[in-house]
This record gives C-alpha cells, structure tokens and sequence, in this order.
C-alpha cells in the first residue's frame, strides 16, 4: 500500500488535520459573523487565516496522496495493516475514529464555506444593485 510512506508521519497528520479542520470550522464561523457585520476588516484578517489553515491541510492531503494513492479509506487501510492484531486494536480503533472524525469535520467545513460564500455573494449582488440600480428600472418607455 505504501510507496515511501512513514506511517507515524501520516497518523501525526491525520491527528493535525481534526485539529486543523476545528480551527477552520471556527474560523468559517467568524467569517459569516463578520458578513453578517459587514466588518471588511475583520473579513480581510479571517481571510488569510483562513487560507493559511486550507494550505496546511491540503499540504497533508497531497503527502497523504503522494504516499497512499488517491484512494478513498487508504490511511484506515494502512492503520489496519500497521496495527494488524489483537494486541493493537485500541490503536487500529483509534485511526478508524480520527478518519472518521477527518471526514466529518470536512463536510462540515465545506457545509460552511458554502454558506459562507453564497452570504456574501448576495451581498456583492445587493450592492451591485445599489451601486449600479436595477437594469429595468430606467428603461426608455
């Protein structure tokens, strides 16, 4: 299954990643308060906060490719292997818990950012409309 891969390196990521993908939850959250605000600020500041934590994941997601293959379940797969055995079932239970923790807090990230995104693209549009008026609205009769 592994090419090159260091095991521990990609439990430790896996580990960094549900850290990582809580900050970013939060994150996402401030940055939808901060829509809601109309805080630019506050936006421009979450903004790189953001893409510095996306950067650090995806840099795990690409070593976890570049070792593993794009293949879905593949760090449970290899968890099982390493941990093959009665004698390291807590171990094996513990990658299948934090893979799944993975996977969940993503979806829910990505549930964020969605949210996040159409919020303030509605409000780039109302203030298009604003800025620019309606397109029928001065129409020659």
């Amino acid at each position: 299954m592994t090419r090159k891969g260091n095991p521990r390196q990609l439990f430790a990521d896996l580990v960094a990643d549900c850290v990582g993908y809580r900050k970013l939850e939060q994150l996402l959250d401030d940055q939808f308060a901060a829509a809601l605000r109309i805080d630019t600020l506050a936006l421009g500041t979450l903004a790189q906060s953001i893409a510095g934590e996306v950067d650090t994941l995806d840099l795990h997601r690409r070593y976890r490719v570049e070792q593993l293959g794009n293949v879905p379940g593949a760090v449970q797969a290899l968890g099982a292997k390493v941990f093959a055995g009665e004698r390291h079932a807590e171990q094996r239970k513990a990658v299948a818990e934090r893979c799944a923790e993975m996977n969940t807090l993503a979806a829910r990230c990505q549930a964020r950012a969605s949210r996040n995104g159409a919020l303030l693209a509605g409000q780039y549009e109302a203030m298009q409309r604003v800025l620019h008026g309606e397109r029928h609205t001065y129409v020659p009769a």
